[in-house]
């Protein structure tokens, strides 16, 4: 089922009305043209203006920033928090997680976020229950990012909060052995006391019979 769009703005966009017999909506562009754009067009964050962007990002020098990585991360973004049709919908925009109306516009986005550290960076929020906005992202590794999960476990370890596996790597405990003992109700000392190995294992020398005399 589509959502109702009118009145809503997507990039210099702003939708007029829908076409109830097709996917197409009325747009009227910040410049003042009137355009009929594809429902996903606009929820995904392909189409931006009726034209008019892309010439002026092309008279800058800038036309290559919409095939780049912050591109696809800035609509991939927008695509799971305004798309009820993305799988993943249901974690982001369903579950209340907006973004801001500045970043609607790809250039604020840039210019608020920068270039992507390299390739094993994405966008992370740092509140989970926030919404995607200059204040509450960065760009952060795949591990760090899953130390910010919201279905992460913390404990208590020398005074502060940390994940679990946050905890092994502070430890050098297997996370799965940290998570066992979590679920079985461990937790301080025991939580995080060394694994003991075959090697750890006391040992007794058996007392050699008395020689018996001629």
């Amino acid at each position: 089922m589509r959502m109702d769009l009118t009145g809503h703005v997507y990039g210099r966009l702003t939708v007029l009305s829908m076409d109830p017999d097709s996917y197409y909506c009325s747009c009227q562009c910040e410049c003042g043209n009137v355009k009929s754009v594809l429902y996903f067009s606009l929820t995904s964050g392909r189409t931006m203006s009726c034209g008019c962007l892309n010439k002026e990002l092309r008279l800058q020098g800038k036309q290559h920033k919409t095939h780049s990585n912050e591109y696809k991360a800035w609509t991939n973004l927008k695509h799971r928090c305004l798309n009820p049709n993305s799988p993943k919908f249901k974690d982001y925009g369903a579950r209340g997680i907006g973004i801001s109306d500045e970043w609607i516009d790809f250039e604020a986005f840039y210019k608020d976020m920068g270039d992507r550290p390299g390739k094993q960076y994405s966008i992370d929020r740092i509140d989970n229950d926030g919404p995607y906005s200059k204040d509450n992202c960065k760009w952060s590794t795949s591990k760090e990012q899953s130390n910010n999960k919201r279905t992460n476990v913390l404990v208590s370890h020398a005074g502060a909060m940390v994940t679990l596996r946050e905890l092994s790597d502070i430890t050098g405990i297997k996370f799965r052995t940290l998570q066992t003992r979590y679920y079985l109700g461990l937790t301080g000392d025991e939580l995080v006391k060394p694994v003991r190995t075959s090697c750890d294992s006391t040992t007794h020398d058996h007392a050699k019979p008395e020689e018996q005399t001629a």
